[in-house]
């Protein structure tokens, strides 16, 4: 097993291409750990499988440079999240900051040591000055936009916090309001300790390591619960929000009501109506440091190379931009009529390789989404799978397009885990609506206590699929009955 110490960034004295160099190196990094590597590179990485810390830490320099770093990374996301092989990230300070995104990106857990909670504002100090960039030795003076570019910490997330009370550079108060579980709604999923004395520095890892084994052991709370982590709002994907949304945003008005509730990534849901304001989509999330998770691919009998004209802008629109998703990729029943089971299975996995293919210019990959008939029965999914020329092809399982599978929900989980990287929720019945809210049915509760127990550890989805409704106010409910759940499940 390996550790990764330290994802410690100064982004104030950083150019681009290391920022982009090391970003990479930690993606690289973590596939090899996953994946394992030849018996000749192994010396290499037990040699390098530290990034060490440094006085600070390095990061992004620009708005667009993270979004680069996030597209990139999120191509490796699915098969990186939940490796045990990857003990832990540890950062200090700034590092700290990136110890968290990436430990929330990858699902590994993270130690972070005196963070900064709110690098947009305590950077602000060093502008204009004249920085020594610890990779190049070069001295680069920070410029304004930096900070600016600086969101908050993640609040909830896999995390142990520690914090030396005499840190003369950052307030160990700040940190320790911010992870408090009453402020991070309610969830508790870190673990805060604070140190008498010490420094910015860190005094006290003689002490702290006790803390350490206990957080990286299996009898750690966070540990036997994952909940936390799965189902905070950093994990949680807006999905099914712009078709059904009776408010008809703007992509301006449904970035900033996101962010209102607390997301931070979305899947894009269309209608024709909507795609020639997609480039102004992706631009706008950018600027908002929204994810965009996936895009919504439909199939049917139009389409002869399982590509539509509409699905050729999409991808123009989404290389342009230099991004890389998740095609979610849904199918008619009138892509198979009067096909034979095997002649079903070949004409599907023949249309998933050639929309990957194209997917694969960008970066991106593609997953297939069970919306109902033959293409969206579980075993029918891995048999397309299987017969696929790609190695890489995901799950995406909507609660509200599997009233089929409620009953057998725990064999269907292990059936779909190899590939299984999104679960969108719904409230469940099974004579009842398809389209309810989280919480008001039967058996949404057993289900999802049935996802935390399978170790799933991919994206959560939340609907706002409903006609004639705010989709702002649909979320919420969403969003307040899991929350509900949550705490039944944890009394």
């Amino acid at each position: 097993m390996a550790t990764v110490h330290g994802v410690s960034y100064d982004s104030f004295s950083m150019h681009d291409e290391v920022q982009r160099s090391l970003r990479q190196q930690l993606g690289t990094m973590l596939e090899k750990i996953r994946t394992g590597e030849p018996a000749e590179d192994r010396k290499h990485r037990e040699s390098h499988d530290r990034i060490e810390i440094r006085e600070g830490g390095e990061g992004r320099n620009s708005q667009e440079d993270q979004n680069s770093w996030k597209d990139r990374d999120s191509r490796n996301g699915r098969k990186v999240r939940g490796s045990r092989d990857v003990i832990a990230l540890v950062g200090t300070s700034l590092g700290a900051y990136w110890a968290a995104r990436f430990g929330n990106h990858f699902g590994i857990p993270a130690v972070l040591i005196n963070p900064t909670i709110h690098p947009h504002q305590s950077l602000k100090r060093y502008v204009g000055h004249k920085l020594l960039n610890f990779v190049t030795r070069s001295r680069n003076i920070l410029r304004d936009e930096v900070p600016a570019s600086y969101g908050d910490i993640e609040r909830s997330g896999d995390f142990l916090v520690l914090l030396d009370k005499g840190d003369e550079l950052l307030d160990y108060r700040l940190a320790e309001k911010w992870f408090d579980p009453e402020t991070a709604r309610r969830e508790q999923c870190c673990k805060v300790v604070t140190f008498e004395g010490g420094s910015h520095r860190f005094s006290h890892m003689e002490e702290a390591l006790p803390h350490i084994r206990q957080f990286l052991s299996k009898d750690y709370p966070s540990q036997q619960n994952p909940s936390g982590r799965l189902f905070a709002r950093e994990n949680l994907v807006a999905w099914c929000i712009i078709p059904y949304d009776n408010q008809d945003r703007t992509p301006l008005q449904r970035a900033g009501m996101l962010r209102e509730l607390g997301f931070t990534r979305m899947g894009y849901d269309w209608r024709e109506r909507h795609l020639p304001h997609f480039v102004e989509e992706i631009r706008t999330l950018q600027k908002f440091e929204i994810e965009l998770t996936s895009v919504w691919f439909w199939v049917d009998d139009r389409a002869s190379d399982g590509l539509l004209p509409e699905h050729y802008r999409i991808f123009d629109a989404i290389e342009d931009a230099g991004l890389s998703t998740s095609i979610w990729v849904g199918l008619h029943e009138n892509v198979c009529a009067g096909l034979q089971d095997a002649q079903k299975v070949e004409k599907v996995a023949g249309i998933v390789d050639r929309i990957h293919e194209r997917a694969r210019k960008s970066g991106s990959r593609v997953a297939l989404y069970n919306h109902g008939g033959w293409a969206g029965g579980p075993e029918n999914q891995v048999r397309i799978i299987q017969a696929s020329k790609y190695d890489d092809i995901g799950i995406v399982f909507n609660f509200h397009h599997g009233h089929d599978q409620i009953d057998r929900f725990a064999e269907v989980l292990e059936i779909l885990m190899p590939w299984l990287e999104t679960v969108n929720l719904n409230g469940m019945e099974k004579d009842g609506a398809h389209i309810i809210d989280i919480g008001e049915g039967d058996h949404e509760k057993n289900m999802i206590k049935t996802l935390m127990e399978s170790g799933f550890s991919g994206n959560i989805g939340i609907i706002g699929h409903t006609e004639g409704e705010d989709v702002r106010d649909v979320l919420l409910r969403n969003l307040n009955g899991l929350e509900k759940i949550l705490e039944e499940l944890q009394r």
